[in-house]
């Protein structure tokens, strides 16, 4: 039987030198065959180590309990990286120039906490109304893993008007690294997620640092970026926090009909694409079905990055897919799964979601929009691409959003350069670069906050109740929540008028994945379109 390269996970750092000793020197144990294994690449920050071992072997390692996995490499196992955004320039874009007097309005929504016409069709907020007040995500450092940005679009500037030198730093990563070059798959989204974070007319973290690591072309495989972000953090000696934004994930896409899905207790087979979408499943045109998948591999080393004090934040991704709450057995659509003929590659429990974005600990945003219904807009819906469900964490604006490019032949040129535009674009990728922007404001005042701080923060933040529901149990409706939280994305601009701390203990809702300490913190000054601060 031929050896693959198979990634080990273990559940404890502390046991790697042990298993190391043994998995290299002939030791027999009784889940670790006698055999110097070969090792494809030792990540010694990581838990993660990849070998080389036949199928029999990995079986046997599997019950070893120091192992929490052992799978072959995404791409072995026919996995694609891919953004989380839409290309359909008719449904997704109606709104395809900007004007260089305008804001993407999610600006406008996550300040003032309530829907406006700057949502719609032909109408923005103008940038003459815009004052971003004093937390800016100064000495923050946010890393956009993404497709490649020009440093020198001028939404990246140090100053307003596009002066004063470029913010991103074209970090060496490893030896060798490139930042030339980049990547059919990417059509701008890096540049455009970038300036959704960091830029200075359409994004938050206004004076942050940005960087930027590349997951779609080659030079970082997709298993090991986590090793780069990692060591970089913990390197540093200023005590900047790090920001990660990441939106993209781990897709499976294949033909119709689907061999087997188990659905909620029942199991069907040779299923076709009206019955699949029934079940909850992805099928992007009529011939193919296209899901998210997780990686334990990449789930450990997302979990690891947060313990180390990174702030992770993930697109919801945008299959109109429910995902299950993570490590929730008593949802009805856990244990969902799909069966396609791949031997161990499958089944695949799409419900669950995929990696980075759903994974456990993670940030994970849906991305909220508008919806012409009944005759009319609708403001504050889900927008219709969007996943839902119980694992999505907040609804950020992702819908028709206005930021930096380069390439597109159909965006607007930005007037302090000509050689850059600014373009809309849609889909979780959009909504996420909203969080991750306000977060690294957060931390940028709020030095100490963990993850958990930060998503209290959210859960205590949001808006509530304002996202439209349809309230249909069909898995394929483009606009019902399924289970997903009724929380919108706000920047809260003052202190409340009896002067207590923000937000009231009293008002806090218990998130069960918390594992913040709960102490109450004040709210940061905010300036929109008022002398208030």
């Amino acid at each position: 039987m031929s050896e693959k390269e198979y990634i080990v996970t273990l559940n404890n750092h502390d046991d790697l030198d042990q298993f190391y000793s043994e998995m290299e020197s002939n030791t027999s144990t009784e889940h670790i065959p006698e055999k110097n294994f070969t090792v494809e690449n030792r990540r010694e920050i990581s838990r993660n180590t990849h070998y080389a071992m036949t199928d029999a072997e990995a079986d046997q390692i599997r019950n070893d309990p120091r192992v929490l996995a052992v799978e072959e490499t995404p791409e072995n196992r026919g996995f694609k990286v891919e953004p989380c955004f839409t290309w359909d320039s008719t449904q997704h874009f109606p709104r395809a120039t900007g004007n260089n007097d305008d804001v993407q309005w999610g600006i406008l929504r996550c300040y003032t906490g309530a829907s406006s016409s700057a949502e719609y069709i032909g109408s923005a907020t103008t940038l003459s109304t815009l004052n971003t007040g004093h937390e800016e995500g100064e000495n923050v450092d946010v890393v956009i893993v993404d497709g490649f940005l020009d440093p020198n679009h001028p939404e990246y500037a140090v100053n307003r008007d596009g002066t004063g030198g470029t913010r991103v730093i074209q970090y060496a990563w490893k030896a060798g690294y490139s930042y030339s070059g980049g990547s059919g798959e990417d059509n701008d989204h890096g540049m455009h997620v970038a300036g959704t974070a960091c830029g200075n007319r359409q994004g938050w973290a206004v004076k942050s640092n940005i960087y930027n690591i590349n997951p779609y072309d080659g030079q970082y495989g997709s298993s090991t970026l986590m090793d780069a972000i990692r060591t970089f953090h913990n390197a540093k000696t200023n005590g900047y926090p790090t920001v990660v934004n990441n939106s993209w994930t781990y897709i499976k896409y294949d033909s119709l009909p689907i061999s087997q899905v188990y659905y909620r207790g029942t199991l069907y087979e040779d299923v076709d694409r009206n019955d699949a979408r029934d079940y909850g499943i992805h099928c992007p045109n009529t011939t193919h079905w296209k899901i998210s998948s997780v990686q334990t591999a990449m789930d450990a080393d997302i979990n690891d990055a947060i313990a180390d004090g990174i702030i992770m934040v993930g697109a919801g991704a945008n299959f109109n897919m429910r995902i299950t709450a993570s490590g929730d057995t008593s949802d009805q659509d856990y244990d969902n799964y799909l069966k396609d003929g791949f031997g161990f590659q499958s089944p695949y429990y799409y419900a669950r979601g995929g990696s980075p974005c759903h994974s456990n600990g993670a940030i994970c945003v849906a991305s909220g929009g508008y919806a012409y219904l009944g005759g009319q807009y609708r403001p504050d819906t889900k927008s219709s691409f969007s996943n839902k469900g119980p694992r999505m964490d907040v609804f950020a604006p992702g819908q028709h959003i206005l930021s930096s490019v380069k390439n597109q032949s159909w965006g607007t040129v930005d007037n302090r350069n000509g050689s850059y535009k600014i373009a809309n674009f849609s889909g979780t990728s959009m909504a996420s670069p909203q969080v991750a922007g306000i977060l690294a404001c957060v931390v940028g005042v709020y030095r100490d906050f963990t993850q958990a701080d930060c998503l209290d923060y959210l859960i205590s933040t949001s808006t509530r109740d304002q996202v439209y529901d349809s309230g249909s149990s069909n898995q394929d409706d483009f606009y019902n929540l399924m289970g997903a939280p009724n929380r919108y994305l706000h920047f809260r601009k003052e202190r409340k008028w009896g002067g207590h701390v923000w937000p009231d203990p009293d008002r806090r809702l218990r998130n069960p994945r918390s594992t913040s300490s709960r102490v109450a913190f004040p709210r940061m000054k905010r300036n929109y379109n008022s002398g208030n601060s």
